[in-house]
């Protein structure tokens, strides 16, 4: 996984601008793991992020709402990320990754840490991620998920 800083905006000091990288993940990087170093690296405490590429050996989930539970899909070949879409926030301290993708063959499914998803890049997979945006969200009991909020 390869990184650049590409663009800076904002008012305030170069620790609180928002900062637009550019990453680029390699044949055979696994995503989760790359994405939360390199939110952990950066200092990322609120991102928001966007991607196409290609994957293999993906894991992905769908939420259940019967079960209050996600239900994996399993991919085993190559699919191309025709969107993929997410936010970078912390949990306990500690970078939390939460997408939602479209692959080429498949409907959309969302990518959560509690659905144990990962994904290793078949070819090359671009990425852009923009700190500084600060979504928030609280746990719904009904559903026993984090659920997105807008904090006023």
């Amino acid at each position: 996984m390869k990184n650049k800083l590409i663009g800076e905006a904002g008012e305030g000091t170069k620790a609180t601008k928002q900062k637009t990288f550019a990453i680029i993940f390699n044949t055979g990087d696994e995503v989760v793991t790359g994405l939360k170093a390199f939110a952990e690296e950066k200092g990322l405490t609120a991102s928001h992020f966007t991607a196409i590429g290609a994957f293999k050996n993906v894991v992905l989930g769908y939420f259940d709402w019967d079960k209050k539970d996600y239900t994996k899909i399993l991919i085993h070949e190559q699919v191309e990320v025709l969107s993929l879409v997410g936010d970078v926030t912390l949990d306990e301290g500690k970078p939390n990754i939460h997408a939602h993708v479209v692959r080429g063959f498949y409907a959309v499914a969302t990518i959560r840490p509690d659905v144990g998803w990962q994904a290793n890049v078949s070819l090359t997979s671009f990425w852009r991620m923009t700190h500084g945006h600060n979504p928030a969200s609280h746990l719904d009991p009904t559903v026993n998920r984090r659920i997105a909020e807008l904090a006023i």
